[in-house]
């Protein structure tokens, strides 16, 4: 499995590519500098809960979207956030 960071990443490059959006338009409804959601994009910087859920806002679409792994039917939120839970 693909690390975490990297999988939000390529999920954010792939969402301003269909919504023919901008790094800059990303930075400025978070309100961070635009060298921000680069390094966000390249890896150089991890992503916080809040963040992400302003970007799904940003780009009206749910959690799940950013955080799985494309392709992936079976991708549980709550295993990413918490780790993996049973009874």
């Amino acid at each position: 499995m693909k690390d975490f960071d990297k999988i939000v990443a390529e999920n954010i490059a792939q969402k301003l590519t269909e919504q023919n959006k901008r790094q800059a338009d990303l930075a400025v409804y978070l309100n961070v500098p635009r060298q921000t959601v680069n390094k966000i994009l390249n890896g150089r910087r991890s992503i916080s809960a809040l963040e992400l859920n302003k970007i799904a806002d940003f780009f009206s679409c749910e959690l799940k979207e950013l955080i799985c792994e494309l392709n992936n039917k079976e991708c549980k939120v709550k295993a990413f956030f918490m780790g993996n839970i049973s009874n």
